[in-house]
């Protein structure tokens, strides 16, 4: 037993002597490795610091070199710099003294010229864009290249620059530069003659390019925009001469806002070039590619409205342009392909195409005036919501062709093929249909075909039944602003035409060319309108509202165009429209030599309307004003914009809305009606008031009766005369008198009286009634009245038959007590001799009764021809 207590105990020893001896010999190996690692370490940091030092020192190095360098380049730039400033003053000094030496000889050397182009070429080979734009400018302004009158026209200039690379040079103002420029500050480039040069990238902005020619040049990606040329013609010798691009590659050049004349552009390349706001006056698109070209918004036009010639657009490739809004007059359009191209909402006046092709073309909403389409191709050719006046087709192919819901009027049809056409909603007046390929059914899509016929061989069919179509003129309308600074307006301009017949009411124009911003500066602007006949035009008013920034107003003319009758009338103005400018009107009466001296106010006109207090008093209808002056009137104004309610005309509610209107001087009487449409259009209307801002004069219009088919005496339209406040016995308001607790309602209707008018037709065998419209003037002491239809009798629905005694009640301003009558008829009808045997006049509030005798027939005949009688009573206090 103690043998096996110390075996453990020596095995016990044994393990911790064991633990000892490892623990001895594990430290200094820990120690070691530590040490070695740490070691390591410091030697690769020390590396690291070392190989930073020597980048240091190598990008030190580097950085001096490139200093260098750098210093080296700039001194060589420097030098080149010097060197081109020393070519350029060289050939100015060179060009100078040739100049001096030689003078007008030099258009006559060959020798000379030909040393001027060796010259001219080395510089210009050697030349920065910069100098060589100065180089340029020195040849033009030496008229060196200038095309020069009354010389070889196969070399009107003395130096030739053909060939030459004039890439990227900028002639005009940078690309960068504003759209709006001062005129004065255009560049002038007169008689440029740059033909066969090479100008890709070049920039012509806001250039005055006054007759300069380009023939064959390769200008691909040059920049014309807001390019001007403001002369028409060039020399005598060449009186249709202007700018030429006669076969000049112009691939996406930049033509936007830029205005050219007599510029011919004949077998040029415009593909995808940007035309829009492009102006053209009398310009030549002979066999041109416009391929995908943008011309919205453009101008392309005749001169001379009524010359028999046209502008050469024959042969020209329009396909898949893009022509929204543009205007075209006077064109030929012969040979000329628009497959695909889109010209939505444009203008085309008196213009033809022969031998077309507008395949898949698009006319959405167009006006076309006074034009032919004669062979050609108008299949799947869009027509929808087009205006089309006196448009002629012929022996034209119009298959599968959608016409929904044109407006045709006086157009011909004739060997036309027009299968599966689409008519719907389509309106024809006074159209013909002549051997034309259309199926009756077709037809029956339209919604309008007075006076139109259809004849296939046979006699004309009658289409739509005559109706009352209004023979009314078509006016078309031109106005051109200034090409003065700032001559533009955003304004709403409105204009009022006076004939001798007849007037227009006030009209605010809308151009029919759709161009985004109207009234810019130089441009012209069109409007299409149809009027009853105004006769002879003498004078037009013209003005804006001058409510919105930038309303001032630079107008040069305003052109009336009557083209079914072949007149023009022109009001030229070339005076400002602003506050601030000028005499500071904005408004003017335009005769034919000119502005008229007369001024011309606009006056707002607070109207004042008051619906009255009776159950359902209000409308729903459509209400519309006419104010009459002693000089001029309103024209119907429907007052739809209430500025003290959303919802107007409504129970007791009074409603406020301001007119502005040129001066109707002092207001004499209103028309108010309503057009008796919506729910529950019966409208009782309490009074109107009428304020006039610019004398401070209020004028009261007292009614308080229905206007309603239903109800009263069953009118929807009334004349009401006017009560100024100055009439008006007012009283005094003191510090006891409120002024509300004047009635002035009361004071107004005092001034009125009811008439109540028996008109006794005779009793005569020959039958002396009459079916036509009769009217009645009042002559009083202090006043009379306006003619008065008497239309409503009180006492048989059909006035003025035999033996009848009709019965009339007026209420208008007391005139005193009549003295005499007019009395008369318009003879219309089959019936309308009338035998009127006496008339009597009834006041109320006098109790008294004037009889007017006639017994005197009223009609026109051989014999006897009388429509409107005077009379004077003979009794009264009957």
């Amino acid at each position: 037993m103690d043998d096996r207590r110390d075996l453990i105990k020596t095995r016990g020893h044994s393990c911790f002597e064991w633990i000892q001896l490892i623990a001895t010999i594990s430290i200094p190996i820990i120690i070691a490795i530590y040490t070695i690692l740490e070691n390591k370490s410091n030697i690769s940091i020390a590396a690291a610091n070392s190989r930073k030092d020597i980048e240091i020192a190598n990008n030190y190095q580097r950085s001096e070199s490139e200093l260098a360098q750098q210093s080296q380049q700039k001194d060589r730039d420097l030098a080149h710099d010097q060197q081109q400033e020393d070519i350029l003053v060289k050939y100015q000094t060179f060009l100078a003294s040739l100049i001096l030496e030689r003078g007008e000889d030099l258009q006559k050397s060959s020798n000379t010229q030909n040393v001027l182009r060796f010259m001219t070429l080395t510089a210009l080979n050697q030349l920065d864009i910069r100098r060589k734009d100065i180089l340029i400018r020195s040849l033009h302004d030496a008229k060196l290249i200038n095309f020069r009158e009354n010389t070889n026209k196969n070399h009107p200039s003395i130096l030739e620059l053909a060939s030459v690379n004039l890439k990227d040079i900028t002639l005009g103002s940078p690309r960068n530069s504003p759209d709006e420029y001062p005129l004065h500050h255009y560049i002038p480039w007169e008689y440029l003659w740059l033909p066969d040069v090479i100008l890709t990238n070049a920039s012509f902005r806001h250039t005055r390019l006054q007759c300069a020619t380009f023939t064959r040049a390769r200008m691909d990606l040059v920049d014309l925009s807001f390019t001007n040329q403001p002369i028409t013609k060039c020399f005598d010798e060449f009186p249709d001469a202007g700018t030429d691009f006669i076969s000049t590659s112009l691939v996406n050049a930049n033509f936007r806002n830029s205005k050219f004349r007599y510029t011919d552009f004949s077998r040029a390349n415009l593909t995808f070039a940007n035309m829009r706001g492009f102006s053209c006056q009398m310009c030549t698109f002979s066999h041109t590619i416009l391929f995908q070209a943008d011309l919205s918004f453009s101008y392309f036009y005749h001169s001379f409205l009524l010359n028999q010639s046209l502008l050469d657009f024959t042969g020209i490739k329009l396909k898949q342009a893009t022509i929204y809004g543009s205007y075209f007059r006077s064109i030929d359009f012969q040979n000329a392909d628009l497959s695909n191209a889109q010209l939505s909402q444009v203008t085309i006046r008196n213009s033809v195409f022969i031998k077309a092709t507008l395949k898949n073309c698009s006319f959405i909403k167009s006006i076309i005036q006074e034009s032919i389409f004669q062979n050609t191709t108008l299949n799947k050719i869009d027509f929808s919501n087009a205006i089309l006046y006196n448009v002629t087709f012929n022996n034209s192919d119009m298959s599968n062709a959608n016409l929904s819901f044109i407006k045709c009027v006086y157009c011909i049809f004739t060997n036309v093929k027009l299968e599966d056409t689409i008519f719907n909603n389509a309106s024809l007046r006074y159209s013909k249909f002549i051997n034309c390929s259309i199926n009756m059914s077709q037809l029956d899509e339209a919604v309008d075909l007075f006076g139109s016929t259809l004849s296939n061989g046979t006699a004309p069919l009658t289409l739509g039944t005559e109706g009352q179509y209004s023979k009314k003129t078509i006016y078309n309308i031109r106005i051109q602003t200034g090409d003065e600074f700032q001559a533009e307006t955003d304004a709403d301009v409105y204009l009022q035409i006076f004939g001798e017949k007849n007037s227009t009411d006030k009209i605010q124009l809308e151009p029919v060319d759709y161009t985004p911003k109207k009234f810019q500066r130089g441009q012209i602007n069109e409007f299409t309108y149809e009027f009853d006949d105004l006769g002879k035009i003498e004078s037009v008013i013209i003005g804006h509202n001058e409510e919105n920034p930038g309303a001032g107003w630079f107008l040069d003319w305003v052109e009336i165009d009557i083209s079914m009758r072949s007149e023009i009338y022109r009001f030229p103005c070339y005076r400002w429209l602003d506050t601030d400018k000028d005499d500071g009107e904005i408004v003017r009466q335009l005769t034919l030599s000119g502005v008229s001296e007369t001024p011309v106010y606009v006056v707002l006109y607070k109207i004042t309307v008051v619906t009255g207090d009776k159950d359902r008093s209000g409308t729903d209808a459509n209400v519309f004003l006419t104010i009459y002056g002693d000089k001029s009137d309103s024209g119907e104004q429907q007052l739809n914009q209430s500025k003290t309610n959303k919802n107007p005309f409504e129970q007791t509610e009074t409603d406020v809305f301001d007119l502005y209107l040129i001066s109707l001087g002092r207001l004499r009487k209103i028309n108010i009606r309503h057009d008796n449409k919506g729910w529950g259009p019966g409208w009782y209307l309490f009074k109107i008031e009428i304020d006039d801002s610019k004398t401070h004069q209020k004028y009261h219009f007292p009614h308080d009766r229905w206007l309603s088919k239903d109800k009263g005496d069953s009118q929807i339209s009334r004349e009401i005369y006017a009560l100024e406040s100055r009439q008006f016995d007012l009283p005094i308001t003191s510090k006891t008198i409120s002024p509300l607790s004047v009635n002035y309602d009361e004071q107004i209707k005092a001034l009125y009286t009811t008439y109540q008018i028996r008109v006794v037709t005779s009793d005569d065998k020959f039958h002396g009634d009459t079916n036509t419209n009769v009217y009645i003037v009042i002559f009083g002491e202090s006043s009379h009245t306006d003619q008065i239809p008497l239309t409503i009798s009180k006492t048989y629905k059909n006035p003025f038959k035999k033996g009848q005694t009709d019965l009339f009640e007026i209420e208008t301003i007391d005139i005193g007590q009549p003295t005499k009558i007019k009395i008369g008829h318009a003879n219309l009808g089959l019936l309308s001799d009338w035998l009127l045997d006496r008339v009597e006049i009834y006041i109320s509030k006098l109790d008294r009764t004037w009889i007017f005798p006639c017994g005197r027939w009223l009609r026109n005949t051989t014999k006897e021809s009388q429509l409107e009688i005077e009379l004077f009573p003979n009794i009264h206090n009957k």
